[in-house]
């Protein structure tokens, strides 16, 4: 026998399942970060909705065992595989309740916000300005910059360098600045 558990997406906050039956939902822990606090309970604070909650520690850990899109029932059987049969009823009626609480994310549910989320159309940030700290490595900086160089070439970027040169010895900054001279040919 089935047992199926019908809500109101209003009353669960749960957007676009009205109508549907939980059981046949595909579900998965939603982003969540576990805190363990002592006497056995953790902080259990969901990222999308900026919420904590405070659980014992074995139902922090069922929650965190859902990490793959299941139904609820396929996840009570997988946690409760170790325990007594009414430990299955006890893993899906817990499982419920974190659906309802919005600490499960319903698959097709997750699709629909995905899908729905604005693209942006601007063009993606580039990078204007290569900085490069040295110091005594002509040679070492020579290569670096004619990598940089070449990748830029090959994808048709372009971008300035910053080279700051914290050279020890008195020659040092007249070598640097002659590979320069002769990379910006």
């Amino acid at each position: 026998m089935r047992v199926t558990v019908e809500y109101a997406a209003h009353e669960a906050g749960l957007p676009g399942i009205v109508g549907t039956r939980m059981a046949e939902q595909r579900w998965r822990a939603a982003d969540i970060l576990r805190l363990g606090i002592g006497e056995g309970q953790q902080l259990v604070y969901t990222r999308a909705t900026r919420t904590a909650q405070v659980l014992p520690r074995p139902q922090a850990a069922l929650l965190a065992s859902c990490q793959t899109f299941r139904t609820i029932d396929e996840h009570a059987r997988a946690a409760a595989s170790q325990l007594e049969p009414s430990g299955i009823a006890a893993a899906r009626a817990q499982l419920e309740t974190f659906a309802r609480d919005g600490l499960l994310v319903e698959e097709a549910s997750l699709r629909a916000r995905c899908l729905a989320a604005p693209h942006p159309n601007a063009e993606p940030i580039s990078i204007s300005t290569v900085s490069v700290v040295t110091a005594d490595r002509v040679a070492s900086l020579e290569r670096c910059l004619s990598s940089y160089i070449d990748n830029a070439r090959s994808h048709q970027r372009t971008f300035e360098f910053l080279v700051m040169d914290d050279a020890r010895t008195p020659d040092a900054p007249t070598a640097t600045q002659k590979m320069l001279r002769t990379l910006a040919r």
